[in-house]
């Protein structure tokens, strides 16, 4: 039972960012993580754009955040160029 931390977090939610620019990516990963996020394991965050990221990651996500999930192609600012704006250090790339 999670009492007196807000809906939808427990203590042991954890945050993920998911930066792409086509908004059908964010309803995939809303609609994949529903379950969690109902349960409270994840809160789920989204930006638009590299510099809409850079302004969320500003803020202090909450809960804690424990991914970044990025498009490397966007128009204006990529994935990549948007990472070490963030003071995070480097990123761990997969493809």
């Amino acid at each position: 039972m999670s009492m007196g931390l807000p809906f939808g977090e427990s203590a042991g939610s954890a945050s993920i960012l998911v930066v792409d620019d086509e908004p059908h990516v964010a309803d995939l990963f809303s609609q994949r993580f529903r379950r969690e996020a109902r349960q409270g394991t994840y809160v789920m965050h989204f930006a638009a754009s590299g510099t809409e990221a850079l302004d969320r990651l500003a803020e202090e996500i909450q809960p804690a955040l424990i991914a970044v999930l990025s498009d490397i192609n966007m128009p204006r600012m990529d994935g990549l160029g948007c990472w070490p704006r963030s003071g995070n250090g480097s990123p761990i790339c997969r493809s």
